[in-house]
Formats: C-alpha cells, sequence, structure tokens
C-alpha cells in the first residue's frame, strides 16, 4: 500500500481484520506512512502494532540481506502505538540533557494522557518512571495536572 494509505486502505483493512501489524519501508516516507496509518487505524478503533526496519531498508531488502527468519521475528515482537511513539521521542531529545530530558518527560506525559487504556496507562507511567528515574509520584501529579487543562 506503501504511503497511499488512506481511509478507504483502512475501511479495507478492517474488514480483513482489527489485528493489524504495520510494516512500512525503513525510511522516512514509511515513517510518515506508519504514522498517517495509525492515524486512519485508530480512527476505526483499530489498535494496530508497528514494526520499524533499521538503515532504512523496505521490507524485501530486509529479507534478503537478514533472511527470512529475522523478519519474521520482527512481526512477532512489533511495537504497541506507545512504545513506536516513544521511541520516536526519543531520537527527537538528548536525553542526556537536563532540559531536553524534561521536556521529553513532559512529551511522553501527554502521550500517556491519551492512553483510554487504564492498565497501559499505569504499566506506561510505570516505565517512564523507571527509565527516568523520577518518583512516579512527580509524574502521575504532572499527568493529572495536564488532564484538567
Amino acid at each position: 500500500l506503501g504511503t497511499a494509505f488512506g481511509k478507504e486502505q483502512a475501511m479495507l483493512v478492517r474488514k480483513l481484520s482489527t489485528n493489524v501489524i504495520l510494516c512500512f519501508d525503513g525510511d522516512d516516507a514509511g515513517l510518515k506512512a506508519t504514522k498517517g496509518a495509525i492515524e486512519e487505524l485508530t480512527k476505526l478503533g483499530i489498535e494496530p502494532k508497528i514494526v520499524r526496519l533499521e538503515n532504512n531498508s523496505d521490507p524485501d531488502e530486509y529479507i534478503i540481506k537478514n533472511g527470512k527468519d529475522a523478519f519474521i521475528s520482527k512481526i512477532d515482537n512489533p511495537m504497541n502505538i506507545m512504545e513506536f511513539k516513544e521511541s520516536l521521542l526519543k531520537k527527537e531529545f538528548n536525553l542526556k540533557n537536563t532540559k531536553e530530558l524534561a521536556s521529553y518527560i513532559n512529551k511522553m506525559i501527554e502521550e500517556i494522557n491519551k492512553i483510554e487504556d487504564d492498565i497501559l496507562r499505569e504499566v506506561s507511567i510505570n516505565k517512564l518512571s523507571k527509565e527516568t528515574e523520577i518518583d512516579i509520584n512527580v509524574l502521575k501529579n504532572i499527568e493529572s495536572f495536564l488532564k484538567e487543562e
């Protein structure tokens, strides 16, 4: 489907399955297509999982270079939407810089606030606390404050 994934393609996919794994090319166009597909699918109530390929590979190049089993392993271990967003944010900020780490944490809390599933939200906030070594209660207070806005 390439970068042509839109509302019509999302509706076609929904007719086939609600268990969706997205795997576009590993380049910027593939990233843009992944983001667009996530948006279209979530509008239809589908929470896709995501596979990103290294070195700007497309799936066939990846299989030729790394083998079928390596690709199947990626498909068997996809990211959820929150993990995908987290991976993008980590590339956006220098987490060794205190100010950028704070910006990363604030962006992550904004994303966590969008999670409707209480358990997934709790797991995500706990994971962020462990990764950043910020007290869980501080993160929850920030999360509560942002929800009120």
